[in-house]
C-alpha cells in the first residue's frame, strides 16, 4: 500500500510561514531552512531528500547540486546553487577555502564544502517549492518593498491573510539548541 499526498498535505505544504520563519538576504525573501523541514516531517515524517549530483562550475565560480525530494511516494527534483570563490590552500587545516558573504554582508572564510552544503541547502527549498512550500514568496514583487519581517508581516496579513500572532504557527523562533545569531539559508 502506498501512502499519497493527500489533498489536505497539499493545502498544509503551500500554507505560508510566520514573518519570523524567514530570512532577508541580497534583496529576496528566503523561508529558513528549518522551517521547511519541520513543515514536509509535518507531512512525511520518513520524507527523504537525496543528493543526485554535484558540479563545480571553476569559470563561473559556482557550486550547482541536482537533488531529489520524496514525500509520501511523491517525488519532486530541484537545482541548487552557490557561488564561492577559490582562495587555494592556507595554513588552516590545510584545506581549499572559499570566500562567501554572509547575512550581514560580510565576507568570511569558509571550508569548500561549505558552498555545497549551501547549494545543497537550496536544492532542498528548491525541491520543496515544487511540492507548494515557500511558493508564495514567488508572487512577491520588488515594488511590494519587503525587506525585513516587518514589512513581511504586512504583506502576508495584506495579500494571505496570515496573522502574525496565530498560536498553531508559534513553536519557537528558532530551531532548537541553536543559537540565535545563527542564520539559516
Amino acid at each position: 500500500m502506498t501512502d499519497k499526498l493527500t489533498n489536505d498535505d497539499i493545502i498544509q505544504l503551500r500554507k505560508p510561514f510566520q514573518p519570523h520563519q524567514h530570512d532577508f538576504l541580497r534583496g529576496f525573501t528566503y523561508v529558513k531552512e528549518y522551517a521547511v523541514t519541520e513543515r514536509i516531517e509535518g507531512i512525511d515524517p520518513a520524507w527523504s531528500f537525496e543528493i543526485i549530483d554535484t558540479r563545480i562550475d571553476h569559470n563561473r565560480q559556482q557550486v550547482h547540486v541536482t537533488a531529489r525530494m520524496t514525500v509520501r511516494d511523491s517525488t519532486r527534483d530541484g537545482v541548487g546553487s552557490a557561488d564561492m570563490q577559490w582562495m587555494g590552500k592556507t595554513k588552516w587545516e590545510n584545506k581549499k577555502k572559499v570566500s562567501v558573504t554572509d547575512a550581514q554582508g560580510n565576507q568570511i572564510m569558509i571550508a569548500a564544502n561549505e558552498a555545497e552544503k549551501s547549494a545543497a541547502t537550496d536544492a532542498l527549498k528548491r525541491c520543496a517549492r515544487m511540492f507548494g512550500v515557500g511558493r508564495y514568496l514567488t508572487e512577491l514583487r520588488s515594488n511590494d518593498n519587503v525587506g525585513n519581517v516587518q514589512e513581511l508581516t504586512r504583506w502576508l496579513k495584506q495579500n494571505f491573510d496570515v496573522d502574525a500572532n496565530t498560536p498553531e504557527n508559534e513553536k519557537h523562533d528558532e530551531p532548537p539548541d541553536t543559537p540565535a545569531n545563527y542564520t539559516w539559508t
